[in-house]
């Protein structure tokens, strides 16, 4: 009985192991440069945006540690700070400063999400390292990269253009 299996671009048939040519339409695509960008801003808004209600009640209870006894901590609570938000100020008041919020977070997002992608490949090129036993070692450095790119750039590149 003949039985054949394909795993990634490896054919197994019968105990044989060929590698098989991929079909133009399983060739990965290109993505460019304001494509990662964007996708990575788009990202980054997005996440913010869905946490920004637990980000409040995290600002709002670290507030409340600096101003309240002991007391008056014990009694609080994310249901009891929630439900007073709301009626106090409304539901759209867990999305307070999101604004600012997503003006950092879209190009430091979108540095991120690009430089991540650009520095992977820079360790393959160094012989030994684009061994499939060192992914680990090379997402590592990437994401190390990424995130001193990332934490460098994008502070300095908003305070200029806010003062330019």
């Amino acid at each position: 009985m003949q039985t054949e299996a394909r795993v990634g671009g490896v054919v197994v048939d019968g105990g044989r192991a060929t590698v098989a040519a991929r079909r133009p339409e399983q060739q990965q695509r290109h993505i460019g440069t304001a494509a990662h960008l964007a996708a990575g801003g788009l990202a980054g808004v997005v996440s913010k945006t869905c946490t920004a209600p637990l980000a409040r009640l995290t600002i709002l209870f670290q507030v409340a540690g600096m101003h309240s006894d002991a007391a008056a901590l014990r009694k609080c609570s994310i249901w009891h700070e929630a439900s007073r938000i709301v009626r106090e100020e409304g539901f759209g008041a867990f999305w307070k400063g999101n604004l600012v919020t997503i003006v950092h977070r879209l190009p430091y997002s979108a540095m991120s999400f690009y430089s991540y992608e650009r520095y992977k490949k820079f360790p393959r090129m160094v012989p030994g390292l684009d061994d499939p036993n060192y992914a680990g070692v090379v997402n590592l450095l990437g994401g190390g990269l990424e995130g001193v790119t990332s934490a460098s750039i994008i502070p300095f590149g908003c305070c200029f253009s806010l003062n330019a």
